[in-house]
């Protein structure tokens, strides 16, 4: 197996649990007020980085919350258009798009 893919396995595994745990769907999201959703943002990239099944694993963790970070904004504006959007704002919506950023950082 590539070591690419074993760190994409490994990841997976790594943000799957802490997100299932904490993430919010759209619903939830939309109620929120502005600096609530920042704050949730944090959060989730926290979680995602820091949990500790992630802890086991060798990598680069701290270059993915760097990029995660830098996302941010582009997550937030991201979440709020994704659960505008009556036809894609389901409950894992928010989490599904998340992965998405961590894969692409990973990248």
């Amino acid at each position: 197996m590539k070591l690419r893919s074993l760190v994409w396995i490994m990841l997976v595994a790594v943000v799957i649990a802490p997100l299932s745990a904490q993430a919010s769907g759209c619903r939830e999201w939309n109620r929120l007020p502005e600096q609530r959703k920042w704050d949730r943002i944090d959060r989730m990239i926290s979680d995602a980085m820091t949990g500790p099944k992630g802890r086991s694993y060798q990598i680069n963790r701290d270059a993915i919350g760097r990029c995660l970070q830098a996302n941010s904004e582009n997550m937030y504006w991201d979440f709020n258009d994704l659960c505008g959007d009556s036809s894609k704002a389901h409950k894992s919506a928010i989490p599904t798009r998340f992965k998405w950023y961590i894969w692409n950082c990973v990248n």
